[in-house]
């Protein structure tokens, strides 16, 4: 019972889920960072 609990396919067919959202937040974490860098300089640059 514990096997279906934990969501019962392969730990495989788990980490390919998981691997989508895993990826699509680092990417939006890097835009969001590089987005502050770039105003961030801009920022100092213009004044």
């Amino acid at each position: 019972m514990e096997p279906q609990e934990h969501g019962g396919p392969p730990g495989g067919g788990l980490e390919r889920r998981w691997s989508w959202p895993r990826a699509a937040l680092f990417i939006i974490v890097c835009s969001v960072l590089g987005w502050l860098l770039i105003v961030w300089l801009l920022r100092g640059v213009l004044h």
